[in-house]
């Protein structure tokens, strides 16, 4: 039995998004678990290509529950192939625009594409969580990242099993941000962000880096030291600070004039404006690192 067109776009629009994304290696993982659903699909498709050529048999079983006719058979597995199929391309057309909009650095568009993805099955998917967790954070839009974390965090047993440090790493710094924001800010929308878990979950990635991903190990540090800034302790946010600047030197950080900008550090002046001026000061001592603000 030859594919059907709708199944054969599909497996065309796989293609296309693994091509477009092949030369970030920073999104591997985003590959490994498009290529893992891809294949799923495949199977599939042959699991249902088997089972036609054996219809014949199976008939008189089928009939014997309730299925009817052949005609009525093959008619319900049409439907829901075509079902399946289209289920499959909106997924795969929301995942392709979502990823290429978050490469472009346009997070506020990309996030209603991948929080669809997310919303439809695939909560625990890496290919849909990283991209997704990133455009939320770099937004800062926590009324959106609460219930997205709040979900992964439910079943301890999936979440646990992600086991990947740049996941961990941005819902960490989600955890800290959204609390920090929450704690001086009075906003209730807020409730199920929390500074100490972020602060937990950011101590359980550090030592799941690779000795090499420093990209992720500077967001890790980055966020235990905004978590002690916005505790007042200051002496222990200093460490993580130090810890920064023994990286590699061609590891940059946000500048200062960027990073007072963000909204968790807008919401900490609010109540605590000296906490501002201290963590000023640290991160100034950054030096030459601290420059980039992409």
């Amino acid at each position: 039995m030859s594919s059907s067109p709708e199944l054969q776009a599909l497996r065309e629009q796989v293609a296309t998004l693994t091509e477009k994304l092949e030369h970030l290696q920073q999104y591997q993982s985003v590959l490994d678990e498009i290529q893992a659903v891809k294949l799923d699909i495949q199977e599939k498709w042959l699991t249902f290509k088997v089972a036609s050529l054996v219809g014949t048999a199976l008939l008189a079983i089928l009939g014997a529950v309730g299925y009817g006719s052949w005609r009525d058979l093959t008619s319900r597995i049409d439907r829901q192939m075509t079902e399946t199929v289209e289920k499959s391309k909106v997924f795969y057309d929301d995942l392709m625009s979502g990823a290429a909009l978050m490469v472009q650095k346009n997070h506020a568009a990309a996030m209603p594409r991948l929080l669809n993805c997310f919303k439809n099955g695939h909560e625990y998917d890496k290919a849909v969580l990283l991209p997704l967790l990133i455009s939320l954070n770099l937004t800062d839009d926590w009324e959106n990242a609460s219930p997205v974390v709040a979900k992964l965090r439910a079943d301890s047993s999936r979440f646990d099993n992600i086991n990947d440090a740049p996941v961990y790493a941005v819902a960490g710094a989600i955890l800290v941000q959204g609390g920090i924001s929450k704690s001086n800010s009075g906003s209730t929308a807020l409730t199920q962000l929390n500074m100490d878990e972020g602060l937990a979950l950011l101590n359980r990635t550090l030592p799941l880096v690779a000795p090499n991903d420093f990209a992720t190990r500077k967001q890790v540090l980055t966020n235990l030291w905004l978590y002690y800034i916005a505790r007042g302790q200051f002496a222990k946010a200093k460490d993580y600070a130090d810890s920064i600047s023994t990286l590699p030197p061609d590891v940059f950080v946000y500048g200062w004039a960027n990073m007072r900008t963000w909204r968790c550090m807008r919401d900490l002046s609010v109540a605590h404006k000296d906490y501002l001026d201290k963590a000023e000061q640290q991160w100034k001592a950054l030096g030459e690192r601290a420059k980039l603000t992409t």
